[in-house]
């Protein structure tokens, strides 16, 4: 296992706020955003494995190793993302999904 805090490269420019992003791939093969740059305030642990492949992970109940390199996902420093707010305007029309899904 390798560190990769000198591994990832912005590939792409966000397109709803046109900062870069890195893209690192998941253990189970999804593809995440990340902010560029190692941020120890980030929940995602990058390492590089020993195939050579840079895989990710969400940081949870099991800290850091001391190879991964913590990133920032992206979603949570986009500016437009952050000011959406998906709830429908007068929130007294949302059902809960559990009483919704009785009425089958």
């Amino acid at each position: 296992m390798t560190p990769v805090a000198t591994v990832l490269r912005a590939s792409s420019a966000c397109r709803d706020c046109g900062q870069l992003i890195a893209w690192v791939a998941t253990s189970r093969g999804n593809v995440m955003p990340v902010d560029p740059e190692p941020d120890p305030a980030g929940n995602v642990a990058v390492m590089r494995d020993d195939a050579g492949q840079v895989v990710s992970r969400v940081v949870g109940l099991r800290p850091p190793a001391p190879f991964e390199t913590l990133y920032m996902p992206h979603v949570a420093t986009c500016t437009p993302l952050r000011l959406f707010d998906p709830r429908p305007a007068g929130a007294g029309n949302v059902i809960p999904i559990t009483r919704a899904a009785g009425r089958r």
